[in-house]
């Protein structure tokens, strides 16, 4: 189990990567690389992509301490002005107790990077 959020473990280079932004992955594992299935961020083992849009990244993942099932929206390119939206988001959901608003569990920092990491909510793709 990783110690800090910023513990990021990649499984082997074989895995499909859920993104890719064409840089270098970083020491830490994921800044500017790929994270994929397997893979882990902090007590996070990531399952599967979600979403994906300009600015970042929406997982499915394990949270292997409480053994439940989460969803990490994670920023792509992390700068200044989307972190501190990011952040308002979270402290927004977080404010708010409604069956249609998903709880917020925690930010995480990942390297450079910034996520919420929230209630994870079984559906159907609605792309067509």
């Amino acid at each position: 189990m990783a110690d800090s959020p910023d513990d990021v473990t990649l499984p082997s280079s074989t895995a499909t990567p859920i993104y890719d932004d064409d840089a270098a992955a970083t020491s830490d594992g994921v800044g500017g690389g790929a994270v994929a299935p397997g893979a882990t961020i902090g007590r996070y083992r990531i399952h599967d992509v979600l979403g994906a849009g300009g600015a970042g990244v929406v997982l499915s993942a394990l949270d292997t301490e409480l053994g439940r099932r989460v969803a990490i929206k994670l920023l792509v390119r992390d700068h200044a002005e989307g972190r501190v939206r990011l952040v308002r988001e979270a402290q927004a959901m977080a404010k708010l107790s409604h069956p249609n608003v998903v709880s917020v569990h925690e930010i995480i920092r990942v390297g450079d990077r910034t996520g919420i990491v929230m209630e994870l909510v079984d559906g159907v793709n609605l792309r067509a």
